[in-house]
């Protein structure tokens, strides 16, 4: 099934990682799993902390509630910040 581009929306949100998923596709998941698209814009990774990535996923609203659940289950730490492109965003 083709999705429009027209029911595409875009949010960026900063996702903290905890280090004992390192190694585990949690990001891919995203795609695979909830066929959302998604760019890292920056991402700080230490081996001795969480990491952080600031994302931005494009999706649709119910792509994007399935793969922002899924975080949330993995006890992920999940905060947004506005959008300078007017665009849509995660509380």
């Amino acid at each position: 099934m083709s999705i429009l581009l027209a029911n595409l929306i875009q949010i960026r949100v900063r996702v903290f990682v905890p280090k004992r998923f390192r190694g585990e596709p949690v990001l891919s998941y995203l795609t695979s799993r909830y066929g959302i698209t998604f760019n890292i814009i920056t991402a700080t990774l230490k081996s001795e902390s969480d990491g952080q990535f600031d994302l931005e996923l494009t999706g649709t609203t119910e792509q994007i509630r399935r793969g922002l659940d899924y975080m949330k289950a993995m006890d992920l730490s999940i905060i947004s910040r506005p959008n300078p492109d007017g665009g849509g965003w995660h509380q």
